[in-house]
């Protein structure tokens, strides 16, 4: 299975969010089954943001910061595969209609295009109107409840 993990998904979890137990989870069943976790190179922009902005609330100075993003990310670039993002990816995903989040409209292209099985986001509503026959769109806790 290949399951693309959107960037607020893969956040949730950096963050220690609500469901960052669940993406946890999910994490350790992909690495036992040997399924593939995807993630799209755009989401390094925003996560790179978000970690910061969660470090700097944790107290850490900004060597600290850098020190434990890079160590994030390359965490990440040994357990995730990278999705293709080119101009038709980017074509598509700013002219889909089905879209009012261009970036969710970004990852949803994305994520077709590498062939992923699975769209795991936390929110579900932003993916409302896509074409479901292509991937599934689910949250950590749907996926645990449904495949673990």
């Amino acid at each position: 299975m290949k399951i693309f993990f959107d960037t607020c998904a893969l956040a949730e979890f950096l963050c220690d969010r609500i469901q960052a137990d669940y993406v946890n989870r999910i994490l350790e069943w992909a690495d036992k089954t040997r399924s593939v976790c995807v993630i799209s190179p755009a989401s390094f922009y925003t996560l790179s943001y978000v970690i910061d902005v969660h470090y700097k609330k944790l107290g850490l100075d900004k060597d600290l910061r850098v020190k434990k993003s890079r160590s994030t990310f390359n965490a990440i670039l040994s357990s995730f595969e990278l999705s293709e993002t080119n101009e038709n990816i980017i074509n598509r995903g700013t002219n889909n209609p089905l879209f009012t989040d261009l970036e969710d409209s970004f990852q949803y292209e994305s994520a077709v295009k590498y062939g992923c099985d699975v769209l795991l986001t936390i929110n579900i509503s932003d993916f409302a109107n896509c074409n479901k026959s292509k991937i599934e769109i689910i949250t950590p806790i749907d996926f645990v409840n449904k495949y673990l």
